[in-house]
């Protein structure tokens, strides 16, 4: 058993997520290190990772404003993936959204994302919309998905 950890992320750790996502979308992302750095240097915002044994697997970030909670981004190092970790991270940020008044939660997944998709389903979310070529490398439509408690 791997004691595990999930923290509120910082700035220090933009690189070590930038190099999480690279991995966990085979190389492709329109993220760069300093677009990390921006998000969690915004107040509004939260970051929280997944540690394994003090290595940062995994994180899932928003942002927060009155009543609505938009993720922002969400990724597990594909080592890792299949493990429920992605259920942890949301399930924190969830808490956490609630915990600070959220009531209306919304994302954009890749609509050919299924295990994501199954994912945010299984917490109750519901595609609502779908945007049109919204995601570049590779150019593809994005579902949107909403949660509202």
């Amino acid at each position: 058993m791997n004691p595990f950890n999930i923290k509120v992320l910082t700035v220090e750790d933009a690189e070590t997520i930038y190099r999480i996502c690279l991995d966990a979308n085979d190389g492709k992302t329109t993220w760069k290190p300093s677009s990390f750095e921006g998000e969690l240097g915004n107040r509004y915002n939260v970051y929280l990772g997944y540690e394994i044994a003090g290595t940062l697997v995994g994180f899932i970030g928003c942002s927060l404003i009155f009543d609505s909670l938009a993720i922002n981004n969400f990724a597990v190092s594909s080592h890792y993936k299949r493990q429920g970790i992605g259920e942890k991270l949301l399930d924190a940020l969830l808490a956490y959204g609630k915990e600070n008044g959220a009531e209306n939660f919304i994302l954009e997944v890749r609509v050919s994302n299924k295990p994501a998709i199954a994912l945010y389903e299984k917490f109750g979310f519901r595609q609502v919309d779908r945007r049109k070529n919204y995601y570049e490398q590779p150019v593809e439509d994005a579902y949107i998905f909403q949660l509202i408690k």
